[in-house]
């Protein structure tokens, strides 16, 4: 029988290590019993995790997948694109040393609950999918990104969980930097039930909570935990937040409405800002961050003869007139 510890694992370099930490912390509060296996992709975040020393992260390497292709990956792929790439690579790694299971997680997410009733929804199953349940006025987005988001994906270690993850592996592969708009290792998701046996798609509202979503639900608490159409929130997906000028925090840009806001992204920033702290004050040096850069001015845009300032100052206004600009003190 599979032991009851949870194995995760996330991919990050040093400019999300603050949304890793806040990620493992969630999961110490509330999952009793987990390890979460972290790629750190830089030297600075490899070296910054181990220094902090915490008890259920274990920090990998990218010299230490011992992959020769992963230079090969690099000279084909854009940055991002690298990133994604390693997602499946950092699971079959965690399955080659041994471990019962591994579900892959988003390093931007973040815990409100214990995920345990999703393992209970998998039963016995070997791979689980997390669709993206877009609002209705976004579900255009799925015909690029598919029906399936890379962030709560389980992988059993047996025939039917290796062998879905080699087809994931393999399909990021064709991620091409000439390509920057196709999302091979994302699409591939719509073909895991019609291609394996032991595929779950997931059914709980609670997990994947995210801002192409969260427009659809009525929003409460109870007993401190966010609910969505009553149910409890599981863990919600901070995608394109990022820190913005000084003091403030670009939530990206959806609509989101200040219910929204207060239950899930003030608690969350509060969480980065007590990271950030802690980083800093061990660490004085490390000034790494995912950073937004503000959109110029339409005026002054007018005056640089640059097509894309333009463009850029144009988004920036038209988020500000359609009520996306999410831009908040943290």
């Amino acid at each position: 029988m599979e032991s009851q510890k949870r194995v995760f694992c996330t991919v990050f370099d040093k400019n999300y290590l603050y949304q890793g930490v806040v990620l493992y912390r969630s999961l110490l509060s509330h999952s009793p019993d987990f390890v979460l296996y972290c790629l750190a992709l830089d030297e600075v975040a490899v070296k910054t995790l181990e220094s902090l020393q915490y008890p259920h992260l274990k920090v990998v390497s990218l010299s230490q997948l011992n992959q020769g292709w992963i230079e090969w990956i690099k000279q084909r792929t854009t940055y991002g694109q690298f990133c994604w790439s390693m997602q499946p690579v950092f699971c079959h790694y965690i399955l080659e040393i041994g471990e019962p299971s591994v579900t892959y997680l988003e390093a931007d997410s973040c815990f409100f609950s214990n995920p345990e009733p999703l393992f209970q929804e998998l039963s016995q199953d070997s791979i689980s999918l997390s669709p993206h349940w877009f609002t209705p006025k976004f579900e255009y987005l799925g015909e690029q990104s598919g029906k399936y988001c890379t962030q709560f994906n389980y992988f059993k270690n047996d025939d039917h969980g290796r062998a879905c993850l080699e087809y994931w592996r393999e399909q990021n592969f064709e991620y091409r930097k000439e390509l920057p708009y196709e999302v091979p290792g994302q699409y591939c998701l719509n073909y895991f039930e019609e291609k394996f046996k032991g595929v779950h798609v997931l059914t709980n509202r609670g997990a994947g909570v995210a801002p192409w979503n969260v427009q659809q639900y009525t929003l409460s608490t109870k007993d401190g935990v966010p609910q969505v159409n009553g149910k409890p929130v599981i863990f919600y997906h901070f995608h394109q937040l990022g820190s913005y000028l000084e003091e403030y925090f670009d939530l990206g840009t959806y609509p989101l409405s200040e219910t929204a806001i207060d239950l899930f992204y003030r608690p969350y920033l509060k969480e980065l800002r007590r990271v950030e702290v802690e980083v800093r004050v061990k660490f004085p040096d490390f000034n790494f961050k995912k950073r937004i850069l503000a959109p110029p001015s339409i005026f002054k845009s007018l005056f640089t003869a640059d097509l894309n300032c333009l463009k850029k100052a144009v988004r920036g206004f038209q988020r500000k007139w359609f009520g996306n600009y999410n831009v908040i003190k943290g």
